[in-house]
């Protein structure tokens, strides 16, 4: 009985170690491949093989690595979201799994031509105390955090941190009304700790969980919406966003989805070999839109019902400025469309 658990335990270390050296190879080679080869059809098809791979790997842990105005076009369709609202209303974001603040304060500059027409209430989360304590400080030391304003112009460095000799300063005005909490975007007790949010962004932490949990996370995050509300949500597996908002109500958005979907070169660029990596947008893919759209609005369907009873003949729309997609609806023309939507210009979700 020993010798076999003993044998099992050895048949178990073998497999493993055959994976990863298997895994080393197929990494090697594709360092290799010239970049314009990369791009074909078959490569693509490999590199997703490779990346199967490096999920099963197992490695998720978080780099903890971010920056200021990481993803532009984001950031702009954020912006083109709030604008379209009444004046003087309210307006909700919450930023989930925030970290050290460099997402909340690039959603706070982005914002900060608006915040006199609108209330708008800022709040970032994160799990780890420290991370949110730093994050509240907005002060943050050099050189050890010199890489979070890399991908900004010197306009906008100056417009955003105050530099010292130690550190760098998120400008007063950029720090003052944002709340900082500690909590757990997978707990039960989110809903509690945080009432419904007219925009909630789940950005790159969801790749660091096995499949399950991130799955149950994000039907935890994807509640926090409120109806006529959005919902952003990348570095996730591809697999897992898809199949959770399937069935969640939210419906994708095509404005600046390619652009968005190569808008932070970092995960674009560390693919197939890291979990966090992205592969590239397949627009020959019958689901390209369900698969690659990292932005989804909550219709309001009270008040859809209430513009139909109005009995004005007038289209809904919930006051954005942007419409959503509908799961059958016309497909944006800013966008390719693949070969079976040319054909019958209709797009329903699969």
């Amino acid at each position: 009985m020993i010798f076999g658990f003993l044998s099992g335990i050895s048949r178990a270390r073998l497999v493993r170690r055959l994976g990863l050296v298997f895994l080393s190879l197929n990494e090697w080679i594709w360092k290799r491949l010239p970049t314009s080869l990369r791009r074909s059809k078959g490569a693509r098809r490999y590199g997703q093989f490779i990346h199967k791979l490096v999920l099963m790997r197992g490695l998720r842990e978080p780099n903890g690595g971010t920056y200021l105005l990481r993803n532009r076009p984001e950031l702009e369709l954020i912006h083109d979201l709030v604008q379209g609202r009444p004046r003087g209303s309210g307006f909700r974001i919450a930023v989930l799994g925030c970290s050290i603040g460099m997402e909340v304060y690039s959603v706070r500059w982005q914002l900060r031509n608006l915040e006199p027409l609108l209330d708008i209430q800022l709040v970032g989360l994160d799990i780890d105390q420290a991370s949110i304590d730093l994050a509240r400080s907005g002060a943050y030391p050099l050189p050890d955090h010199a890489w979070m304003v890399a991908r900004l112009t010197d306009a906008e460095r100056s417009e955003i941190i105050e530099t010292t000799a130690h550190s760098a300063q998120i400008r007063p005005h950029l720090r003052h009304g944002i709340q900082w909490l500690v909590g757990d975007a997978c707990s039960p007790n989110l809903h509690a700790l945080l009432r419904k949010q007219d925009l909630v962004l789940a950005n790159r932490f969801l790749c660091h969980m096995e499949p399950e949990q991130a799955s149950a996370c994000l039907r935890n995050i994807a509640g926090l919406v409120a109806p006529g509300g959005y919902l952003f949500v990348s570095g996730v597996d591809l697999q897992v966003r898809q199949s959770v908002l399937r069935d969640s109500g939210l419906i994708p958005l095509t404005e600046r989805l390619a652009a968005i979907h190569d808008g932070d070169p970092s995960l674009r660029e560390c693919w197939p070999l890291q979990t966090s990596g992205l592969e590239p947008m397949d627009t020959g893919r019958a689901d390209w839109i369900a698969r690659y759209a990292m932005a989804y609005h909550l219709p309001d369907k009270r008040k859809e019902l209430r513009e139909r009873e109005g009995g004005d003949g007038s289209t809904v729309s919930d006051g954005s400025g942007v419409g959503p997609l509908p799961f059958t609806t016309q497909v944006s023309s800013a966008l390719p469309m693949p070969r079976s939507t040319r054909q019958q210009e209709r797009h329903s979700y699969p």
